[in-house]
Formats: structure tokens, sequence, C-alpha cells
């Protein structure tokens, strides 16, 4: 993003899955600007997150464009709760999440104001909130209905693909939403012109700035002897769905997110190792399985009770009632997701 050359990035609930030390890291080293209006740092020991802004103006001419930055407050659950955490679990963050939405439609609302008496003559929202059902009340379309002052908002975190939608705001202006999908398959582009805001998905680009080219490919280089290593080698289809082809990612147990539950369980010596479907989200046909598993969640340690007269089970993994398919981890697997693991852990 720095060679890309960014001006502003909000935050999404996967910003947070690598800790939220390793997050301040990248805050540190981005040459762009972090925005998010509604996470708070509750705690009183100065400890939090620092070195993003609720809102910056952007000054294109005469104009003045405010962007202001607005994060899920599902990223407590669709990333790591005890990230947010303190040593004695205690919740130290917050995502405006209270209230059905009336804190959070709050908070944007008060930086919105802000922004307007900082000098914006309009105000572009660069949200990560989705229009999904489940999202509901914190979804992009109950936002705008709820607040004024938003002339545009640039969505993410459901994946929509939306050139273009009016969504009414609550003094009943029409405010254009969109989203541009998921991995760069499109490029949002948002024209300002008198005053008037239109969006669109640019998709038939073909060419690529040489600098840039070079650079993804140098990154892709240094890591693609460890991304092609064989982990596992499977017999079956590992899926993300439903017997009549629906989405099972979140809604019930997958013999693929048993697999990553098996190597966490492997290679940590657990006797229990939960692993969420959402942490294995694509689906694998028959054959050999490589490392490049997204999945950022810590290994977290437990110990049975002195007081427990049975020791746990060594595995609980099944699928649709039956034991899950064995599958088989190579040496030199077993050494890399041994070090991976050892790297992550985060202590009970």
């Amino acid at each position: 993003m720095n060679e890309v050359g960014y001006d502003f990035a909000s935050f999404g609930n996967h910003e947070f899955d690598y800790t939220l030390p390793q997050l301040q890291k990248l805050i540190d080293k981005a040459k762009y600007q972090y925005l998010c209006c509604n996470l708070t740092y509750t705690a009183k020991d100065g400890k939090g997150l620092t070195g993003y802004k609720a809102y910056e103006i952007k000054t294109y001419g005469d104009i003045k464009v405010a962007f202001v930055g607005i994060d899920t407050p599902e990223s407590f659950t669709k990333s790591t709760p005890t990230y947010f955490q303190d040593a004695n679990g205690n919740f130290v963050y917050s995502f405006a999440e209270g209230n059905k939405g009336a804190d959070l439609y709050n908070k944007v609302q008060e930086t919105v104001d802000a922004a307007k008496k900082d000098g914006a003559t309009y105000v572009v929202a660069l949200a990560h909130l989705g229009v999904d059902e489940s999202s509901e009340p914190w979804r992009s379309t109950d936002l705008i209905a709820n607040t004024t002052g938003i002339d545009a908002v640039l969505d993410g975190h459901s994946h929509s693909t939306i050139a273009m939608e009016l969504v009414k705001n609550k003094d009943g202006k029409e405010i254009p939403l969109s989203s541009t999908g998921t991995k760069l398959v499109n490029i949002g582009k948002l024209t300002i012109s008198d005053g008037v805001f239109t969006t669109e998905l640019v998709s038939d680009y073909a060419a690529k700035d040489d600098t840039t080219d070079v650079f993804v490919k140098s990154i892709q280089e240094k890591n693609e002897a460890l991304v092609n290593t064989v982990v596992a080698r499977t017999s079956v289809d590992l899926t993300t769905k439903h017997s009549d082809g629906t989405r099972a990612i979140r809604n019930r147990e997958t013999n693929l997110g048993d697999l990553c539950a098996d190597a966490y369980r492997a290679v940590s010596g657990a006797d229990i190792a939960p692993s969420s479907t959402a942490a294995a989200s694509v689906p694998i046909s028959p054959r050999a399985i490589l490392l490049t598993a997204r999945s950022s969640r810590s290994i977290r340690m437990a110990t049975r009770s002195a007081s427990s007269k049975q020791p746990v089970r060594r595995s609980l993994t099944r699928w649709n009632g039956q034991p899950a398919t064995p599958w088989r981890l190579s040496p030199t697997a077993r050494t890399l997701l041994a070090k991976w693991a050892a790297s992550c852990r985060f202590p009970v």
C-alpha cells in the first residue's frame, strides 16, 4: 500500500487478526493515514492503539473533502475477542456497539459534524460495515438511514459488488453507496461534479504500473517456497458448503474446519483444538494441500481441572456425525507448523 500510494485506509475486522501490537507496527510503518471514528480505547493506562484518526480533510482545488473511517462492531467476534481485552478478560476497546446501533450512528454523526465544522465541504465515509442481514443494525444501509451530512459511503466487509446504490439518509436525501467486492476484482471510482456524487466500478483494466508490478513480484518470490510446501493430502473434497450446496461457513461444522482444528491440536499437543469454519473459507478438492492457510487465530492452551475424573477425549472432530476423514502430515510440514504454532501461541 505504501508502494501504490494510498492516502487513507480504514480498519476492517481482519486488520486485528494478527494481534493489536502487530497492527500498531503496520500503522507506524504506513505512509498513508489510518482512519476510524468509532474505535475507542477505554482503559486508563495509555496502552491503546495510536496513530489513527477519526477523519482527515483533503483539499482538491477549492473543495475540501473529509474522509471518515468507520469499522464494524462485529470486529469483536469476527476477529479475536481476547485481543480487545485486558489480562483479566475485561474489554478495553469499544466500537460504539451499544444501544441497538444508536451508539454507532451517534458517534459517526458527531464525527461528520466535527468535520463540517472543521471546514469540510463534503464528507465521504470509508466504511467496513457491509450489507448482510446478519450485520444489522450496523450495516452501511442502517448507518445512512440514521445519519445526515454524509455525501457518499464506500463500503466493505460483506464482499458485496455494488456499483452504485442510492440509499435515503435520515433527511430523505439519496446517498450513493458503493462496494467493490473482493480481491481487487474491481476498483471503485468516485466522481464529484458540481456537488453531485456518482460511483462506478472499473474492472476492464489491463495495464500495470511497472514499478509496482516488480515490487509485488519481489514479495511473491520471497514467499514462493513456503507457500508451495505440501503440508497434507486429501482424497476427498474438503468443503465449505451444506449438502444442498448452501454456505456452511459460520453456520455449522465442515470437514475443512476439522482438518484445521486437528492440525492445531497435533502441533500444540492439546486435547481439544476448536477452529472457526470461517478460518477455512476456500474449498479444497482431492489433492495436495499447500501451506497457504490465512488463519491468524492464536492457539490457546487449556488444561483440564485437577478435579476432573476423566481425561478429555483426544479428538472431538466429526463430519456429519461421522469421524473426520484421516489425513497425513509430512515431517517437513510438522516442523513448519510447529514453528508457526510456537511463534503465534497466546498464553492463557
